[in-house]
């Protein structure tokens, strides 16, 4: 990096290396390659030049600079009903992208990344997990939209203004709306009011009966998903933080 005394190291995001160049309001972000993101696949790099809030100015499969957002990440604990509904808002603006005519940005290879974390015998097997995965699988290719997949606090930045921006998309994709829905409600520990009204102001704007039963599928198979992701870091970094997910996301 050039004029190294102006980057700073974030200390917020917990699996990428970001740096942060408040001179020239620039974000670079280096990509933390590993099994699971192999598996995955890394799609960011596509996905932010159809989102209004970013502005990238050097890509590649290892590292992205882009716009510093002046904004902090959320805390569960402390959230309002209006950042709630800002939040389900926000998404909404996402998801209204057109995607009939992107060419480059595809569904997330969730088969691939589930294979291989069954493979590890160190990973619990948790309650009907294949089923879920199966169901899951049937629907991830409807109703598409661009999805982050992984909105959690760290995900979702307020400035002072209270606008909202949802960033990191490198498990990102074209798929099903409803895995964003279910990723915002099972990576918090939040309660079914403010559940209710997240997903009441979604739907609102959506304009749509909410498709419950297509929900309940997505939202276990999400909370079983990442809760498997965390223990993979677990196993990868030996870093306690990761056990504790795990510990309370599969059961959400």
């Amino acid at each position: 990096m050039n004029n190294n005394e102006f980057w700073v190291r974030d200390k917020v995001g917990i699996s990428n290396e970001v740096w942060i160049n408040k001179k020239e309001n620039i974000v670079r972000k280096n990509y933390d390659k590993n099994d699971f993101i192999n598996h995955f696949g890394n799609q960011e790099r596509f996905i932010l030049k159809y989102i209004k809030d970013f502005k990238l100015f050097f890509v590649s499969s290892d590292y992205i600079e882009m716009n510093y957002i002046d904004a902090k990440s959320i805390n569960s604990k402390n959230l309002t009903d209006d950042l709630l509904k800002n939040i389900a808002k926000k998404i909404k603006e996402i998801h209204n992208i057109d995607v009939k005519n992107i060419k480059d940005v595809f569904k997330p290879n969730y088969e691939s990344v589930w294979n291989f974390l069954k493979k590890d015998k160190r990973i619990p097997i948790l309650k009907n997990e294949n089923f879920y995965f199966k169901e899951a699988m049937k629907l991830v290719n409807k109703n598409v939209v661009i999805c982050n997949n992984d909105i959690t606090d760290g995900n979702i930045l307020v400035d002072k203004s209270g606008n909202v921006t949802i960033i990191d998309y490198e498990y990102g994709g074209i798929n099903n709306y409803l895995f964003d829905l279910a990723s915002f409600i099972v990576k918090r520990q939040i309660n079914k009011e403010q559940e209710d009204i997240f997903l009441n102001e979604y739907f609102k704007l959506k304009n749509i009966e909410f498709p419950k039963d297509d929900f309940l599928i997505i939202r276990k198979f999400t909370s079983y998903f990442w809760s498997k992701w965390a223990y993979f870091k677990y196993i990868q970094k030996n870093d306690i933080i990761y056990l504790e997910i795990f510990n309370w996301l599969h059961k959400r």
